[in-house]
């Protein structure tokens, strides 16, 4: 026989007549079906109406989940042997596993075949089932034999959708009885029906405890698909990558990785979700179902916007694709203040609508109008805080209102009805507050947190922005209120916090002469980065040099120049670890309003500083070859156009800074004047409004 393991064979005229038919039954037994695909489709135009070979070709495609190639395989067949019924209920069923529901039930109901009746049937109900026709889904399973598993399963899933909205009790309950009747605790389509009709009910430790229990048995039977083990994708040189087939389908181990993710995601563990979708088999870029890829987009979002945008963009135009997809890249353009962009694709996708939740399409409306009419957005979004708050005021009556002895499962519904509509209430709120915050009406802003305090007191997004309008009009004491719950809630995670609430936290204590509490977090901050560089030594962590870079900042507000730009600069030390585009942005803006004050003949400094200050756009030239300046999530990767008349890297920024400097110190080594220098200058320095406009860190609205 062939030895199929260091020999593939591409054609299948290499294989001795004889031998053809062991050959292609064992790289099947071995599930190689690709390889299978490879010799027998060439085959399909000499051959085309061959039985054997068009029935083998549709089992291949059909186990590497090609479901639209193996369906037009059992085409040819019915066409060519009508009288073979069997083939009718296969094509029957990959237009089920590509979502042709009508196309499944007009085949199915053509079969009359005896022998095929009971799984036609099975077949049909699931159709009825998946295209949300629950009464004809009950009517064809009432023809079907009662009290085996299937038909106990097939109550529990209709149940489950039936109480879509309502409580899952019910189907939780059937399928529990089915494990305990049949002791069928391994079945991996049950456990994942069991979790995800927990996570429906927001019982996460009970359905992270049946994820759990589907990944051990996965583990257990396909130690092959390296489940857990995070391999080093970029070295591929021993990367075995695992082919979609039906036993990973089976295994339910990809829709259990993505529940496990989406727990984590809700549960704001954003690190514990991105491991989650690393636990996954390694697969080619081409197998990645549409469910991962878009939560992959989302969860990793914040790393790498510019690929969630694709990954998102290209599922929109896939069939069938996440029903989020639409309303998540939306939603995404506007976190990013690319309302325009959403504008567009909302235009060009307007059948698209209807996939949109009422209350976030009033939402992207309100952001959209923003742009080209505050105001009109203003009043839009003030109608919809009220709205939203009165609900939330009368779902928290409701709570006081419930006897302590009401049913624990009514409490919950409250609950959770109420924080769904604490989660739209929300993004209205910050929308509403970000239009007065964008003019620096921050007292205003600060009314409109006022009114919110009642339901968002908890929330640490809701208190990072008070403590920025609060930060925004100097009231360092009550930011401090707001900022410091954070950092104590977080102090273990450090790292977790953004970096700006810890910045101006350590402003504020100073401007209070609590200077020994800025040191203190400081000084936790630098011992966390110091373990997570000694574990990854070429990641990136900007935590402290944000905060060193604030705090400079002050005192160049202050007046403070000499020292605050040399805390800057030193803030930026070692320049290949903590010089980037939003550090850049920091000491520039600084380093900038010195060169502006210097031009004035406002002020002189000491030599020293003349030459760190040249030493340091001297490294920013350096390091700073292949950093943007700009923090535009589309142009991360985009590559410097010389046609372009706008600077894009630091290095072209650090060299004109560097010039102009060093012809104003030789005017002033001169003794000339220099007041005609500020005509090179154009920069407009709002030091306490830098500390916290950097996009996207901000304002939190989405």
């Amino acid at each position: 026989m062939t030895n199929l393991d260091n020999y593939k064979v591409t054609d299948l005229r290499q294989i001795p007549v004889h031998k053809i038919t062991s050959t292609i039954y064992t790289l099947i037994s071995d599930n190689k079906y690709n390889d299978v695909i490879d010799l027998l489709a060439p085959e399909s135009t000499t051959y085309s109406n061959s039985r054997a070979l068009y029935s083998l070709l549709a089992f291949c495609y059909y186990q590497t989940e090609d479901f639209n190639s193996a369906a037009g395989c059992y085409e040819t067949l019915i066409n060519y042997y009508p009288d073979y019924e069997e083939y009718k209920l296969y094509f029957a069923q990959c237009l089920y596993k590509i979502g042709d529901y009508e196309g499944t039930r007009r085949i199915v109901s053509s079969i009359v075949q005896e022998d095929l009746l009971t799984d036609s049937l099975k077949l049909l109900a699931a159709a009825h089932f998946e295209a949300d026709d629950i009464s004809s889904c009950k009517k064809t399973m009432e023809k079907l034999p009662t009290g085996d598993i299937d038909s106990l399963i097939n109550n529990a899933c209709i149940a489950q959708k039936l109480n879509k909205g309502g409580d899952y009790e019910n189907a939780i309950r059937q399928y529990l009885d089915i494990i305990k009747i049949y002791d069928n605790e391994h079945h991996t389509d049950l456990l994942y029906n069991l979790a995800l009709c927990y996570y429906e009910i927001r019982q996460y430790d009970l359905a992270l405890k049946y994820i759990t229990v589907i990944i051990e048995i996965t583990v257990k039977n396909h130690p092959e698909y390296l489940i857990g083990v995070h391999i080093d994708t970029n070295n591929q040189e021993d990367l075995r990558y695992i082919e979609n087939s039906e036993s990973l389908h089976e295994s339910r181990i990809i829709e259990a990785c993505n529940l496990k993710a989406s727990i984590e995601f809700k549960l704001k563990k954003f690190k514990a979700a991105k491991d989650s979708l690393n636990d996954f088999p390694p697969r080619l870029d081409m197998d990645i179902d549409p469910i991962t890829l878009h939560n992959q987009a989302i969860i990793n979002c914040d790393e790498n916007p510019e690929s969630s945008f694709d990954k998102l963009h290209f599922l929109l135009y896939q069939d069938p694709s996440p029903l989020t997809t639409f309303a998540n890249l939306l939603l995404l353009y506007i976190k990013y203040q690319y309302e325009n962009l959403a504008a567009d694709v909302l235009s060009e996708n307007s059948h698209l609508e209807s996939l949109i939740p009422q209350h976030i399409r009033e939402y992207i409306d309100a952001r959209i109008l923003q742009v080209v009419s505050p105001q009109d957005a203003a009043k839009k979004l003030d109608t919809l805080v009220s709205q939203s708050s009165e609900i939330l005021r009368k779902i928290l009556q409701k709570l006081q209102n419930m006897s302590q002895d009401a049913p624990a499962e009514e409490q919950a519904k409250v609950l959770y009805s109420y924080d769904d509509q604490l989660a739209r209430f929300v993004p209205y709120l910050m929308a509403f507050a970000y239009i007065s915050w964008q003019n620096g009406k921050y007292q205003t802003v600060e009314k409109i947190f006022k009114t919110s305090v009642e339901y968002c007191n908890g929330m640490d997004s809701w208190k990072a922005n008070v403590g920025h309008t609060l930060y925004m009009q100097e009231k360092y004491a009550d930011a401090i209120g707001f900022y410091e719950p954070i950092f104590m809630a977080h102090k273990d995670n450090i790292l977790e916090i953004t970096p700006i609430i810890l910045a101006n936290l350590c402003v504020s204590y100073i401007m209070t002469s609590l200077n020994e509490r800025a040191e203190e977090i400081m000084k936790i901050i630098e011992k966390e980065e110091e373990k997570i560089t000694s574990q990854s030594p070429d990641k990136r962590i900007y935590h402290l040099c944000i905060v060193n870079l604030v705090i400079g900042t002050l005192y160049c507000t202050k007046g403070n120049f000499e020292f605050g730009i040399t805390r800057i600069i030193k803030a930026m030390e070692p320049y290949n670890r903590k010089l980037g585009t939003e550090t850049w942005m920091y000491a520039k803006r600084c380093i900038m309003s010195l060169l502006l004050t210097l031009s004035k003949q406002m002020m002189i400094i000491k030599e020293s500083t003349w030459h760190e200050i040249i030493d340091f756009l001297e490294a920013a030239e350096l390091y700073g070859k292949n950093i943007v300046t700009v923090v535009d999530p589309l142009m991360q990767n985009e590559t410097w156009d010389e046609e372009k008349e706008e600077t894009r890297f630091i290095s072209q920024e650090s060299r004109i800074i560097k010039k102009m400097y060093l012809e104003i110190m030789a005017l002033v080594v001169a003794n000339k004047s220099i007041g005609c220098m500020c005509l090179f200058i154009d920069i407009n320095v709002g030091f306490i409004s830098i500390i916290t406009q950097s996009k996207g860190n901000l304002m939190e609205c989405t």
